[in-house]
């Protein structure tokens, strides 16, 4: 990392890619346009082991940013960051985003003056607003629940002031920053967990998980003022793949919370597995109950109020033969609590 100029605030700014070389570009052109006065910003890019365009793109910019190109061939977002982490000099703040936002200008300064501002928190996140696409139909789904643009596009809003996060509520991966002092304990992604990669059979949940540890008991804190834009990707906007999404939501809450009612396992396994059996029973009715709405969107609201809770106790009897026990007690991520 180039020295930096005194009284110059540090930040490193980490971003994870993979095949999206268009997509990386966008960004990259718009991290350019960011205000750095007063900051000494180091850009690092991790090329995940694309087969695109992507190297080029990234050192096409090395002239106009301060930034560091790395590669991983490990597939998965979790081990490209933790590469990352493990081997570059970081700046006081390591702020953590994704390779298809559009920041604010003042994105790194908000992010800078809120570390100053409340020199007791460690861990913070910021606002990000949802881009739609400019030629795609979007569905009256989509932006009218919720919890859809929530988990399924990333869109990341609790108030209009610096606050402590309530209980169940944290920082969400596009736009979330620390204080590099809390990694210095090998605090880092849990790498069984992360976007799907061959090999994994989950994809959600390491961001959840790392700033628990990070924060290491302590509050985490909302910052409104730092904001980014995150394109919601076209596929999503597919029902299917909306609702497959939600399921995967539901199975993240126990390999980050640990399995419900674990003495009742101990004590009598199979009055609880049958438990788990009931509830995922009872959902799936729920879940087709809630189809025969002739509107569309009422009918994605029944099967998200639902599929979450299926998800979630699938998951829970699948890890309760033994296979890939964790221990999940911690925050959950950016919604509710699942029933």
């Amino acid at each position: 990392m180039m020295e930096p100029v005194q009284n110059q605030v540090c930040l490193s700014v980490i971003i994870s890619t993979y095949n999206r070389a268009d997509v990386l570009r966008q960004t990259l052109e718009a991290m350019c346009a960011v205000d750095r006065e007063g900051l000494d910003v180091e850009f690092v890019v991790i090329d995940n082991n694309s087969t695109d365009d992507t190297p080029e793109v990234i050192d096409s910019f090395a002239e106009r940013l301060h930034l560091r190109h790395l590669f991983e061939c490990r597939p998965g977002k979790s081990c490209a960051v933790n590469h990352a982490l493990d081997t570059v000099e970081l700046g006081e703040i390591v702020v953590f985003t994704d390779d298809d936002v559009v920041p604010r200008r003042d994105w790194l300064t908000q992010i800078a003056a809120a570390c100053e501002r409340w020199p007791e928190y460690d861990v913070f996140g910021g606002k990000i607003e949802l881009i739609w696409p400019k030629r795609a139909e979007i569905p009256r789904w989509a932006t009218e629940i919720v919890i859809i643009r929530q988990v399924g596009f990333g869109e990341h809003n609790v108030g209009t002031e610096d606050k402590p996060y309530e209980r169940y509520t944290i920082p969400c991966g596009s736009n979330y920053w620390v204080r590099s002092r809390v990694l210095s304990d090998g605090v880092r992604l849990n790498e069984s967990l992360g976007p799907p990669r061959p090999g994994h059979r989950f994809g959600m949940g390491e961001e959840t998980e790392f700033l628990r540890m990070a924060a290491g008991g302590s509050d985490l804190l909302y910052v409104p003022g730092s904001i980014v834009g995150h394109h919601v990707q076209v596929s999503l906007l597919d029902s299917r793949n909306m609702l497959k999404r939600v399921i995967l939501h539901g199975r993240g809450k126990v390999h980050l919370r640990g399995l419900p009612d674990p003495e009742r396992l101990i004590d009598s396994p199979w009055r609880w597995r049958m438990r788990r059996i009931a509830a995922i029973t009872w959902y799936l009715v729920r879940f087709l109950g809630g189809q025969l709405h002739i509107d569309e969107c009422i009918r994605m609201k029944n099967a998200v109020e639902v599929l979450r809770g299926y998800g979630y106790h699938r998951e829970a009897l699948y890890l309760s033969w033994g296979r890939h026990r964790r221990d999940g007690s911690g925050i959950a991520s950016c919604e509710d609590e699942v029933p």
